[in-house]
């Protein structure tokens, strides 16, 4: 813990962002307000923003799928469960091939998974202790980090205006932090292999002040403004924390949590995924039920436990976020809004204009003006 104490010495701890408060997942009353970057970009099509070969960049948008192409390598999805106009921001700050830092905020309540890259190690927190969130169907808050070995998957809830931030590393470079720390190849080998969520405060506000100050001072001049020897010593400050970290939690029983869900668990995401993969198409309650052997009323129940919202409601916002992301493909720009919308099994399209704005607070014809993909 030498090495925690002398960092904590080095960091300035003034705060480098600002206060998110955070609200209720599926209120459905409008969040519209912009969430802060210093530039005002919206990409013309997506993933773009993940080919950046740019030191620092931070972009603001509109469309929920280009945020979520920004998070390279992780192929990311994104499902808008509250109601209202997205607005997101996402920052990128590459120190260099082996380490990047990727903040990202918003102001709607989403759902995100995906799986860090075969190469890279991620671990994932939020830069606010207040945020709080969901890991599955448990409770992810401020005190924990998200521990993703190579090719691991991860699968949040996050209510509005929560900010997280994803420090990537690369295997290699993290294997050797690894195998200094921990010693015995089966510690390395447990270490490296399972996705954990580390409950720790002290870690975490260690590893959020860290981050803030190395991003604070790369802001001020840029990392080509920052002599090579300050960004090496910075990376290598950032590689032994996070290997600490691990090797911190190993040590002491209980620290590193394994989610382990129970029966009812289980079922409620596999329901969840059953809908998801199905893009909420050809799906309703009782066909839930008689899939997964559940009375109806039982079916009702894992949902407001485990998604605060019924079976119905939530095979209608996948669908919408679906069609959503169809709509504004390019690939279906010459396509008619009727046409995408009947490959979902959409028919009535006054019906789908209301609930569309409801969800999203636009028109679809107004989505696609947008980002330039317009067909009548």
């Amino acid at each position: 813990m030498l090495f925690f104490s002398r960092l904590l010495a080095l960091i300035d701890h003034e705060r480098g962002y600002p206060s998110l408060s955070h609200e209720g997942y599926l209120d459905c009353e409008p969040h519209t307000a912009p969430i802060p970057g210093e530039n005002d970009v919206t990409l013309p099509q997506y993933p773009e923003c993940a080919k950046l070969h740019v030191a620092t960049h931070d972009m603001r948008f509109d469309n929920i799928d280009q945020q979520a192409a920004c998070l390279t390598g992780y192929d990311q999805r994104y499902q808008q469960v509250s109601c209202g106009k997205y607005h997101g921001w996402f920052r990128t700050v590459l120190l260099d091939e082996d380490v990047g830092l990727y903040f990202e905020s918003f102001n709607q309540a989403l759902e995100q998974w995906g799986a860090s890259p075969p190469d890279r190690y991620g671990f994932i927190f939020f830069m606010e202790p207040e945020n709080y969130g969901h890991l599955g169907i448990h409770t992810f808050c401020g005190d924990d980090i998200l521990f993703l070995p190579p090719g691991n998957g991860f699968d949040f809830r996050a209510p509005p205006k929560t900010s997280f931030c994803v420090v990537s590393i690369d295997r290699l470079a993290f294997d050797a932090i690894l195998r200094g720390n921990l010693g015995p190849e089966s510690a390395m080998d447990s270490a490296s292999r399972n996705t954990r969520v580390i409950r720790d405060a002290d870690c975490a506000n260690l590893l959020r002040q860290l981050v803030a100050f190395l991003v604070r001072r790369i802001s001020k001049k840029g990392v080509e403004g920052i002599p090579a020897g300050a960004l090496q010593g910075a990376k290598r400050s950032l590689l032994e924390l996070t290997g600490g970290i691990i090797g911190n939690a190993l040590g002491i029983e209980g620290t590193l949590v394994k989610e382990d869900a129970r029966y009812n668990e289980k079922v409620a995401l596999s329901i969840r995924d059953f809908i998801r993969l199905r893009k909420g198409v050809g799906v309703g309650p009782a066909q839930l039920a008689e899939e997964f052997t559940i009375s109806r009323r039982g079916l009702e129940q894992i949902f407001k436990t485990y998604f605060s919202t019924s079976p119905g409601a939530y095979i209608q916002t996948v669908k919408l976020n679906a069609f959503r992301s169809a709509l504004l493909t390019p690939k279906n720009s010459a396509a008619s809004i009727g046409d995408v919308a009947a490959t979902f099994e959409i028919w009535h399209l006054s019906r789908l204009a209301q609930s569309y704005r409801h969800q999203f607070g636009e028109l679809p014809s107004e989505s696609r003006r947008a980002t330039g993909t317009q067909k009548a």
